[in-house]
């Protein structure tokens, strides 16, 4: 690692000169609106909002949790917004009850819209990074 070393009268004091950035707090949030995914953002009402907690302790997975939309309403676009640290995704269903999978969804740290057509969703956070060794090469 580069540092930079300072002289000021017989004191030395050395600095790294590129510190470690931490992540900025995001809180775990995942919206839900009624219309369709749009270039830049979700189009339509929000019909659910799910606030979750940050993981008490790193690398420790959170109980899955499965979340209906209200009144039978289905869900056309969200977005999953966290911390990469905190290692949260979401899994998308067509029916109620989180039946019939569609698609997992990783949090990501800016607000992304993702659409879809979905009535249900199960969130779980703490999980570990997936080891890229291990994925394979992405579709060219």
């Amino acid at each position: 690692a580069a540092a930079e070393v300072e002289q000021d009268d017989g004191q030395v004091s050395i600095q790294d000169a590129n510190p470690a950035q931490q992540e900025p707090f995001i809180p775990i949030k995942a919206t839900f609106y009624s219309g369709s995914e749009g270039p830049k953002a979700c189009r339509g009402g929000v019909i659910a909002v799910i606030n979750m907690q940050k993981p008490s302790l790193p690398g420790a997975p959170t109980t899955p949790q499965c979340y209906n939309f209200p009144s039978l309403q289905s869900s056309g676009c969200a977005t999953f917004l966290a911390n990469k640290a905190d290692g949260c995704e979401a899994s998308v269903y067509a029916e109620t009850n989180c039946r019939s999978y569609m698609n997992t969804m990783a949090f990501m740290p800016e607000n992304r819209p993702v659409g879809g057509n979905w009535r249900s969703v199960k969130v779980q956070c703490g999980l570990p990074e997936p080891d890229m060794s291990t994925l394979g090469k992405p579709p060219m």
